[in-house]
């Protein structure tokens, strides 16, 4: 007798399921015949039809289902959705579509687009009408693509730590140039070409960085880390440009501006040390601190600036000023040869070895 109940529910349950499948199958046959009528299904006065009665409810959801196109693995899908009354602007269809390799998210209320790195953004559709009648997936997600705009953007992860490392990057290369006359040099030599050959932006310049060997290890690993987001953010920016998303040549505007700034100032600051009184080129000028650099540690540990014989090195500046004077702006790598082998004259002469040396290894023997 139980057994039987149980069956006697089920076959309920199944009758049940049945009578619904019918009729909502006849309310969509219902609907195609008004297809080609000229009253609209949604037509009427919603103020005074507030609250829809159970027919007309089922009949919208089958008008949308029927609007719903789905791609071929069930994944990506397109639903058009119809004008309500709430307050808020409305896209009047949602949609799931893949872009290139991004996964894209339309919501109708908010006009809002999201995807991959919290990418938020309000959009619009140029021509919502060329959608209508479109009875294949990809044929719709084409023409969806072609007649997106994006008019706001509200959260961008990617361009926020885009703009974060770029500003970090510019006072890595102030620091850099103020302990590094070979940095400075390098830098002054990387702008020059690619302001010669118009391409001043930043991956440019740190691709140009990170295969530099003159260049810091430091530089080059921030200059790497920029670089790879840069080349994500630019595959990107290639991919919205269809959008009409502000391009990346907008944002790039001010690095000339400010790399141009930085190495200024500091060849500024070169300028007006004490021991400026060469009229020489930049690059000349700048090997001739890196040397004063050299000389200056020779100095400090034998006490020189504190008192210490100063008499000793005044021929041998003499003599690399007057060269400097003469030297050409294309004779940099000369002077760079001249620069070391000073430096090691300085160190191999009779007064250094007998001040300094030996200050040094007492000093390493007491440690």
């Amino acid at each position: 007798m139980e057994a039987f109940s149980k069956n006697e529910n089920y076959f309920y349950k199944v009758s049940i399921y049945t009578n619904t499948c019918k009729k909502i199958n006849q309310l969509h046959q219902d609907s195609k015949k008004q297809k080609n009528s000229e009253l609209s299904p949604i037509a009427g006065d919603y103020n005074s039809n507030l609250f829809p009665s159970l027919d007309d409810s089922l009949n919208s959801l089958s008008l949308k289902y029927e609007k719903q196109l789905l791609s071929s693995c069930g994944r990506q899908w397109i639903w058009k959705e119809y004008p309500t009354l709430k307050k808020i602007d409305q896209l009047n269809l949602s949609a799931r579509f893949a872009y290139v390799n991004m996964d894209i998210r339309l919501h109708n209320e908010g006009c809002l687009m999201a995807t991959e790195h919290n990418f938020v953004a309000q959009v619009r559709i140029e021509d919502s009408a060329l959608l209508d009648g479109v009875g294949e997936f990809e044929q719709a997600r084409a023409i969806l693509i072609d007649q997106l705009r994006v008019t706001k953007v509200i959260r961008d992860d990617l361009r926020d730590e885009q703009n974060e490392l770029r500003g970090q990057f510019v006072e890595v290369v102030k620091s850099v140039i103020e302990v590094s006359a070979t940095d400075c040099l390098e830098l002054l030599k990387i702008k020059e070409n690619l302001v010669k050959s118009d391409n001043l932006n930043y991956r440019g310049l740190c691709r140009e960085i990170y295969f530099n060997r003159k260049v810091s290890t430091n530089l080059k690993i921030f200059a790497k880390q920029l670089l790879e987001l840069e080349e994500k953010t630019q595959k990107r920016s290639k991919w919205f440009a269809r959008f009409e998303i502000e391009s990346e040549e907008q944002h790039e505007k001010r690095l000339e501006k400010e790399l141009t700034n930085v190495l200024e100032e500091n060849i500024e600051a070169y300028r007006r040390s004490a021991k400026n009184y060469l009229k020489i080129s930049d690059e000349i000028y700048i090997w001739y601190c890196m040397l004063d650099h050299v000389l200056a540690n020779v100095f400090s540990a034998a006490e020189v600036k504190r008192g210490g014989n100063f008499e000793h090195f005044r021929p041998v500046f003499q003599r690399y000023t007057n060269l400097m004077r003469e030297v050409g702006y294309d004779q940099v790598d000369a002077v760079r040869r001249i620069s070391h082998a000073l430096a090691r004259y300085v160190v191999q002469v009779d007064w250094f070895q007998k001040h300094v040396r030996g200050k040094l290894q007492a000093n390493i023997v007491s440690n």
